[in-house]
């Protein structure tokens, strides 16, 4: 999750009338006192500063609904003692709170009620300017209204981020940056982390997440598996018919039946078989052969002339049907 940057402004008169306007200036040649309402960010959509930097503001709105949703009134301090001072231990009394804010011609404003040192500070003219801090994005596009200091620095100041997020520090060190370091190198670091996490990441033609790849992979196994089951099934089918069809053209004995049908149980051994009874003439006598496949048995069928034999022999059909079947081996 990318940590919001906060940012604290300070300018004077004569910049804040080019860049933002002459609300800011607190105590008016008038002297009526620290104002009611002050104006904390200019109207957008962009908002220049004087040392070249510049954010955008596209919706008001939502600094507004920011600040309902934090529920918290935001502090005005002195020179940002809230970003610069209190991280360290060190005191950082409020000058005045704000305590609401609204939109006067795309303009920030907001309601202060101010503490006695903070009233006096801008009566007596210690000090005449506001600097609002805001958090924005790696975009410069502003999130929401974070508070405010009494400033008489004429530029712009980077706030150290709060307490609520992480130190500077500690974000430096977590870098492998020095604490040295400035902001623009912590940016810098950043950004190269990011850079380097996008080379990183597979390009989507090239790789496809494990899950997904073994859905495709189990899908092949399935499919390939029943192309080889119908194949070994029509393959099964075909080695019966075609040796079923040699023994009942006297080509192969009924007895090898089995024998030839586990010759055939690939695609070569069946090939061979097929080219082995193609020319072969018949082997066996003139007998009628009936073929019970299923049932994987064979039962045999004498001619008139050979039943008329049997009978005189006092042997029933299949016996003798054996017995002219071993004289021929």
């Amino acid at each position: 999750m990318t940590t919001p940057r906060r940012t604290s402004l300070a300018h004077n008169s004569d910049a804040a009338d080019a860049a933002f306007g002459a609300a800011v200036a607190l105590n008016a040649e008038a002297a009526e006192g620290a104002p009611e309402w002050v104006q904390l960010l200019p109207a957008g959509p962009r908002l220049q500063g004087v040392d070249g930097r510049s954010w955008t503001l596209s919706d008001p709105q939502k600094m507004i609904v920011a600040f309902n949703r934090r529920g918290l009134d935001l502090p005005i301090d002195f020179e940002h003692a809230q970003w610069v001072k209190a991280p360290k231990g060190e005191a950082a009394p409020a000058a005045g709170w704000i305590e609401a804010l609204e939109i006067r011609d795309g303009k920030i404003f907001g309601r202060v009620a101010w503490t006695q040192k903070g009233a006096a500070a801008i009566n007596s003219r210690e000090y005449r300017y506001l600097s609002p801090s805001f958090a924005h994005d790696a975009r410069g596009e502003l999130i929401e209204v974070v508070g405010a200091g009494l400033v008489n620095r004429p530029n712009f100041r980077q706030a150290a981020l709060n307490q609520e997020s992480i130190s500077m520090k500690e974000l430096l060190k977590k870098l492998g940056l020095p604490d040295t370091a400035t902001e623009n190198d912590a940016i810098a670091a950043v950004d190269r982390l990011q850079v380097a996490q996008n080379a990183q990441r597979p390009d989507p033609s090239l790789f496809v997440p494990v899950a997904d790849y073994h859905v495709a992979l189990n899908r092949a196994s399935e499919a390939e598996k029943k192309i080889a089951d119908d194949g070994a099934a029509r393959l099964k089918a075909a080695a019966e018919a075609a040796v079923d069809q040699a023994i009942r053209d006297r080509k192969i004995a009924p007895t090898s039946r089995d024998y030839h049908l586990a010759n055939c149980a690939d695609q070569i051994g069946f090939d061979r078989f097929a080219a082995m009874v193609k020319d072969l003439p018949a082997l066996l006598p003139d007998i009628d052969v009936q073929i019970d496949a299923q049932a994987g048995a064979q039962t045999v069928a004498l001619n008139s002339d050979q039943q008329a034999v049997a009978v005189a022999m006092g042997l029933d059909d299949k016996a003798f049907a054996e017995f002219l079947s071993s004289q021929k081996k």
